[in-house]
C-alpha cells in the first residue's frame, strides 16, 4: 500500500513537460501509436503548455481552461483538424492519467470543435497524365524516380508507406504488395502494369546499383545505399511537378488522393476506395464523394443556362 501511495505521489509530483515526455513515451512504446501521430501530438500539447505560461500539472487544469485554449487555437486560424487533434491529444494523456490514478477528466465534457475540414487537394486527370508523362532517364535515380510516382499514384499509398515497403512483400507475379499502414494494419497494393514495369526496371537496373551493406530489405534506396527516407519522397514529388509545370504544391498526399477521386469519378464502390487507402472508418473516405459533389456543381453552374 505504502509503495502505490509513493507511486501516485511521484506521478502528482512531476513537472507537466515531464508529463507530456512521459506520455509520448506511452504512446510509442505501449499505445503502438505511428511516429508521425506521436510527433504530432507532442507539438499539440507543448503548444497547451506555451498557452498557460507557465503551465500548471495536468491534474489541476479545469475544463474551463481547455475550453479556452481550443478557442485561442481557432482564433489563429488552424486547420480545424489541427484543434481537434489537440483535444484528442489532451484526451489521450488524461486517459492516462486516469489509468494510474483516479482523478477528474478536464476534457471528458470539452465538446470537439466545430469547423468544416477543407477538401483534399489533387490532380486533375490532364495534370496526371501530364505529371506521369514526364521522361525520366535510365539512370538509377532516374529509375527510381518513375516507381516513386507510379507506385504512389498507382497504389494511393501514403509517402510512409512507400519509405517502409520491403522487397519480401512484396510479389511480382500476383503485381500485389503487402503494405502496413496506420497502427500497423497491414493491407494488400495492387500493383498496375505502370507500376510493375517501374518495379522490374528499378530491381534490375537502378537499386542494385545503390545498394549496399545497410541496404537491408527497403525497395528505396538513397545514394548512400540506406532505406530511402520519407521526407526525400516530398522533394522528388515537388521538383517532377516544376519540370512538368505544375506549379502549385503537389505532394505524395495529392496523388492519394488524386487516386480515390479518379477512381471514384470511375464508377468505383466507396467501400472498396476504403480498403484501398487503408481507412479504419467509412467517414474518412467520404470527403472524396465531397470533391466529387463540388466537381458537379462547378460542372453544373458552367454548363447550365439556369444555373
Amino acid at each position: 500500500m505504502r509503495r502505490v501511495k509513493e507511486e501516485k505521489a511521484a506521478v502528482t509530483a512531476e513537472t507537466p513537460r515531464a508529463t507530456v515526455d512521459r506520455f509520448l513515451t506511452w504512446a510509442r512504446v505501449e499505445a503502438g501509436l505511428e511516429p508521425l501521430s506521436v510527433a504530432a501530438y507532442g507539438r499539440d500539447l507543448r503548444a497547451f503548455l506555451r498557452w498557460q505560461s507557465p503551465p500548471r500539472p495536468f491534474r489541476e487544469v479545469t475544463s474551463r481552461e481547455i475550453r479556452a485554449f481550443l478557442a485561442a487555437q481557432q482564433a489563429l486560424a488552424l486547420d480545424p483538424r489541427t484543434v481537434a487533434r489537440r483535444l484528442t491529444a489532451l484526451r489521450l494523456l488524461y486517459r492516462l492519467l486516469g489509468s494510474e490514478a483516479p482523478a477528474p477528466d478536464p476534457t471528458r465534457t470539452v465538446p470537439r470543435p466545430a469547423g468544416r475540414a477543407s477538401l483534399p487537394k489533387l490532380l486533375s486527370r490532364r495534370e496526371v497524365e501530364q505529371f506521369l508523362a514526364l521522361p525520366t532517364s535510365d539512370r538509377p535515380f532516374g529509375r527510381r524516380e518513375r516507381l516513386i510516382v507510379e507506385w504512389l499514384y498507382g497504389t494511393g499509398c501514403r509517402a510512409s508507406e512507400l519509405a517502409d515497403q520491403q522487397l519480401h512483400d512484396i510479389d511480382r507475379e500476383l503485381r500485389i504488395a503487402r503494405c502496413r499502414g496506420k497502427g500497423g494494419k497491414e493491407r494488400l497494393l495492387l500493383l498496375n502494369p505502370a507500376t510493375t514495369a517501374a518495379l522490374d526496371a528499378w530491381l534490375a537496373h537502378g537499386r542494385p546499383r545503390l545498394a549496399g551493406a545497410d541496404s537491408d530489405d527497403a525497395l528505396l534506396l538513397s545514394k548512400s545505399g540506406r532505406p530511402l527516407e520519407r521526407t526525400r519522397l516530398f522533394h522528388v514529388i515537388r521538383q517532377r511537378a516544376l519540370r512538368a509545370g505544375i506549379t502549385r504544391p503537389v505532394s505524395p498526399h495529392v496523388l492519394r488522393h488524386s487516386f480515390a477521386t479518379h477512381l471514384l469519378e470511375g464508377g468505383a464502390d466507396l467501400r472498396v476506395v476504403q480498403e484501398l487507402l487503408g481507412h479504419a472508418s467509412l467517414a474518412t473516405t467520404q470527403v472524396y464523394t465531397h470533391v466529387e459533389t463540388s466537381r458537379l456543381r462547378a460542372a453544373h453552374r458552367r454548363f447550365h443556362p439556369r444555373a
